[in-house]
């Protein structure tokens, strides 16, 4: 079986990127069964600006996707988890 993973977007902005994601995400039932879900941290909220400090972000967007134990990706574009994500469903 393969890993789960969540995809965490933290953001200052709202730019639909979680949308764009989203989409991603149900574009195959391959994505579906590896992806869980999508978290979104809006940093007008003190504890999301609170959990961004915590783990060192200082660019926004910023994306985050983890597995059961650990982060494995970090990045600000999208092109990135669609080719992280393609490699593993392929």
């Amino acid at each position: 079986m393969k890993d789960q993973y969540k995809i965490h977007l933290v953001y200052e902005t709202y730019s639909g990127l979680d949308m764009k994601l989203l989409e991603f995400m149900n574009s195959s039932d391959e994505l579906l069964k590896v992806i869980q879900g999508i978290q979104v941290y809006d940093l007008e909220t003190p504890t999301n600006q609170e959990i961004a400090d915590t783990i060192g972000l200082d660019r926004f967007p910023a994306i985050i996707v983890t597995n059961d134990k650990e982060v494995v990706l970090e990045t600000q574009e999208l092109e990135d988890i669609r080719s992280f994500f393609n490699d593993i469903v392929q």
